[in-house]
């Protein structure tokens, strides 16, 4: 009788082999576990164990460990894959990886067949913050709204949000009171101060300067205790652009 595990899931992997090991060792308890790896793989007959057990003959349950990475192993390993599935001891094949022809194969001798996939999900992607930066920008009142709310739903802390807003607001306050803005004058990046030129058309002096001095205001008020921070940052969203 053949089981089979796969995958790059060691943890699950290994548990479902203890856990089948447990369940074989204790419906018999004279059964000889037999663990066979790369290294000891030429000191075991296949044939031998294979061999069906008499009525008071020991059985044996068989672990075969990470054998067919090894292709002059794999090759007499699945050669002798039918004689294992129909033998009456048990075997247990757990492999790393396992490709689609040596799965398709096993399949068709396996009493079941099991994949255990990578413990590891992807990450999702993270808010991009400047997106609200952008809208600011833009003076897009729904935009930003949206963004700023997007962002809280999706972890980041208000200092986060505060600080891209104040560095936005700087920039474009910034090539408004240079005369000539320039990445030299200004000490922005071409990119970055090419945003913040066109941003700043949307905005007066006085009005970017009201903006930062809100930013300062809600940053201190905030850390001591007199207001909600994230609830400060939407409402100075609403009421300013």
């Amino acid at each position: 009788m053949l089981y089979v595990l796969h995958g790059e899931n060691f943890r699950g992997r290994a548990d479902k082999l203890d856990e089948l090991v447990s369940f074989f060792l204790a419906k018999k308890p004279n059964t000889a576990l037999v663990k066979i790896n790369q290294e000891n793989f030429p000191q075991f007959n296949l044939d031998e164990l294979c061999l069906t057990r008499g009525l008071f003959e020991q059985r044996s349950v068989v672990v075969l460990h990470d054998l067919i990475s090894v292709p002059e192993i794999k090759e007499a390993l699945l050669e002798k894959i039918p004689a294992v599935s129909e033998s009456e001891n048990i075997f247990i094949l757990s492999e790393y990886s396992i490709g689609k022809g040596d799965e398709s194969f096993l399949k068709k001798h396996a009493e079941k067949i099991q994949e255990f996939s990578s413990e590891e999900k992807p990450a999702p992607a993270r808010f991009n913050v400047f997106t609200l930066a952008d809208a600011v920008g833009l003076r897009d009142k729904k935009r930003a709204w949206v963004a700023l709310l997007k962002a809280f739903e999706n972890g980041l802390e208000p200092e986060e949000i505060h600080g891209t807003l104040f560095w936005q607001v700087k920039n474009m306050a910034l090539v408004k009171e240079v005369k000539e803005a320039t990445a030299e004058s200004t000490g922005l990046k071409p990119f970055v101060l090419s945003k913040a030129k066109a941003f700043s058309g949307n905005y007066s002096n006085d009005e970017l300067r009201g903006f930062s001095s809100r930013l300062v205001s809600l940053y201190h008020d905030s850390h001591r205790g007199m207001g909600d921070f994230a609830v400060g940052l939407e409402k100075l969203i609403l009421e300013t652009l």
